[in-house]
């Protein structure tokens, strides 16, 4: 799904730069970072910035998690503290590359949820917490909700340091508090929901299979759209209307479930088929 995406983005880009000029969004399309592209390395630290399906910088932070998780599966037990050590160095290591800061934290912050899920489930707890746990989880959705429409914690900052201070302190605080807290709360609520059988969640089991495919599609559906028809219509400002906006989503689910039922599926097992080591006889 990766090689497919460069490469359809690669020559829409291609078809872009002719007939407007420019490319469109990301500008580093060279074959420099085609190749950190195709080995899955544009996040890295080795890119210029962002380049061809710029989106898949996260899958390229993964190859780095997963490496560094097999590292820490196979050396260290499984204890929370140690997970919420990895993750304090993300934070520590936004520094020095905020993508792959974002991607330690975020990851091991996802580790201490399966270890609370696990507690909750071997202490006999998933039926006791399931409701207080969907409660918190509404309570911090409510808060994050209206400090978006109000901004109260803008004006607390700013009683105590300048604007540009309390401007950056408030965004840094507002990603922490989404990858740190709510999120985590939100999965763990959903976890324990379903494992209770209060949920149902199963039904929604789909869109976690799409979800990979409309990751990769959605920068290239945009191409498409810009490449074919942005000279046609009078004024950019109906990109932002809500008409075009759902027609996007309704677009980009479709393909999303076509791509994972007749590209993604057909693929997987395939490559499964033909890496199965096989005895010698």
């Amino acid at each position: 799904m990766h090689l497919a995406t460069l490469l359809l983005v690669a020559g829409l880009q291609w078809l872009y730069i002719r007939y407007h000029g420019g490319y469109f969004v990301y500008p580093l399309n060279d074959a420099y970072h085609f190749i950190l592209n195709l080995f899955f390395a544009p996040a890295w630290g080795l890119e210029k910035g962002f380049s061809f399906n710029a989106p898949i910088w996260s899958v390229s932070v993964e190859i780095l998690l997963y490496a560094m998780f097999f590292c820490v599966a196979r050396w260290l037990p499984t204890r929370a503290v140690y997970a919420l050590l990895l993750a304090m160095a993300g934070l520590y290591l936004q520094s020095y590359s905020v993508l792959i800061g974002r991607g330690v934290f975020a990851f091991y912050m996802g580790a201490l949820v399966y270890v609370a899920y696990q507690k909750l489930v071997t202490g006999g707890l998933v039926y006791r917490g399931a409701k207080p746990l969907l409660l918190i989880c509404l309570a911090a959705w409510l808060a994050t909700l209206l400090e978006f429409q109000l901004g109260s914690l803008q004006v607390v900052l700013s009683k105590f340091c300048t604007t540009s201070c309390a401007g950056t302190g408030l965004e840094q605080l507002k990603a922490l508090w989404v990858t740190g807290l709510l999120l985590p709360i939100t999965i763990l609520s959903l976890a324990v929901s379903e494992t209770a059988g209060k949920g149902g969640w199963e039904r929604t089991a789909w869109l976690g299979d799409i979800s990979y495919a409309s990751y990769l599609l959605h920068f290239p559906l945009q191409l498409i759209f810009f490449t074919l028809f942005a000279d046609l219509l009078p004024e950019r400002a109906i990109f932002y209307s809500s008409v075009l906006w759902g027609g996007y989503f309704v677009m980009l689910i479709s393909s999303s479930l076509l791509t994972h039922r007749y590209f993604e599926r057909p693929a997987q097992q395939w490559i499964r088929r033909y890496s199965i080591q096989r005895p010698r006889i």
